[in-house]
Order: structure tokens, then sequence, then C-alpha cells
């Protein structure tokens, strides 16, 4: 089903798009596509870059990798983010965990000091 949609779109598209355009198209349906799904449209995309010229193709390829970089670095910016707000969250739920430690010691030191005062213990 998925196969005969992505045939219809190119039909449609093929015809009115440039070749760079196609490549384009095809380059953010690699984004998309599920990754059992993903070889058939590398190929096509192969097969669009072998119809330009060299000089088109480098340019292209270029344009490719700047692009695929470019997302991969912003992913790699986005799971940077994710982590430091695990950690920020782990610290701050650190911090109270100890907070409530501390008012924990400090109930029992008074309670005991208070118990102290009862019996007539010098501190």
């Amino acid at each position: 089903m998925v196969y005969l949609i992505t045939l219809f779109f190119f039909l449609s598209t093929a015809f009115t798009q440039t070749p760079q355009e196609e490549i384009l198209r095809l380059i953010e349906e690699v984004k998309r596509t599920d990754p059992d799904e993903r070889y058939r449209v590398m190929n096509e995309l192969k097969l669009r870059l072998r119809e330009l010229s060299r000089e088109e193709r480098e340019e292209m390829i270029m344009r490719i990798y700047e692009e695929l970089k470019g997302e991969r670095e912003e992913r790699f910016e986005e799971r940077e983010m994710e982590i430091e707000r695990g950690e920020e969250e782990r610290m701050g739920a650190m911090e109270e965990i100890e907070e409530r430690e501390m008012e924990d010691m400090m109930e029992r030191v008074e309670e005991m000091e208070d118990e102290d005062e009862r019996h007539g213990r010098p501190w």
C-alpha cells in the first residue's frame, strides 16, 4: 500500500519538478519513511542523482550531506538538552531528599534535647 501511494506521488510530481526538486523531495521522503522501506526511496534517490551532470551531482550531494549533517547535529543537541534536563531534575530531586533528611535529623535532635530536658539531663 505504501509503495502504491509513493508510486502515485512520484508519478504525479515527476513531470512537474526539476531533477533537483525531485531529489529534495526524495530526501524529505527518506527522513519520513519507515526504515524497512527506506532502501527503496534511497534507490530512487540514487537514480535521480545519476540523471544530473557531474557538477550538479556534486553540488546536490554536498547539499544532501550538509542537510543530513545539520539534522544529525540538531538531534545530538536535542539529546544533550534532554540529558541536561534529566540531570537537573535528578539534582533537584537529590537536593529535596537531602533537605528532607536534614529536616528529619534536626527534628530528631530536637526530640532528643526535649527528652533530655524532661529527664533533667544536661546537654
